[in-house]
């Protein structure tokens, strides 16, 4: 069964007293075709950002209390706190239970993994790097999750920001981006 990634001109309008519970409410109803857990029934709104459209509505999917990199929901709300719009990157509850393993811990530590993620990435591009940030995420590509060492990485000259994942087990690099 396909999961919808974008949805948009719903039958039903979805409207609260402010844009957290408006986006809750329309999760919630659609939960179970986006095949998630309701966020009613878990996580708080990760973040929300005000434009001239309105509110969007952010989640960020976790799994055994690490987030899962690139798998977001966004619902949009206008003015009068009316859902218009769903965005949709979550990976379905089923398929986080077949590729990512709950046991799963870091083989190694953050240190470690910086310190080689220094040493490869400054050598093979010959550069002067700076980690600005890391944590230990989630990581899917098809077929196969990864716990993953997630690091923001800059450099002055040229001057260039990268996100590297670096497998928590065994140290290779999964993507740069």
């Amino acid at each position: 069964t396909k999961t919808p990634f974008r949805l948009y001109n719903f039958k039903k309008p979805f409207y609260s007293k402010d844009a957290r519970d408006s986006a809750a409410m329309a999760l919630d109803y659609f939960a179970k075709e986006f095949r998630i857990t309701s966020p009613k029934n878990g996580e708080p709104a990760n973040e929300i950002k005000t434009s001239l459209c309105g509110n969007h509505v952010f989640y960020q999917q976790a799994y055994n209390n690490s987030y899962i990199s690139n798998a977001w929901i966004r619902v949009d709300v206008d003015h009068e706190e009316r859902v218009f719009n769903i965005a949709n990157s979550f990976l379905p509850e089923d398929l986080i239970t077949s590729c990512f393993d709950r046991k799963l811990v870091s083989k190694i530590s953050e240190k470690q993994a910086e310190t080689l993620l220094i040493e490869k990435f400054g050598e093979l591009f010959n550069l002067e790097i700076k980690v600005t940030s890391c944590e230990l995420v989630y990581y899917y590509r098809p077929g196969k999750g990864y716990l993953s060492w997630k690091f923001i990485i800059y450099s002055n000259k040229p001057r260039r920001e990268w996100k590297v994942y670096l497998d928590a087990n065994n140290g290779h690099c999964i993507s740069i981006v």
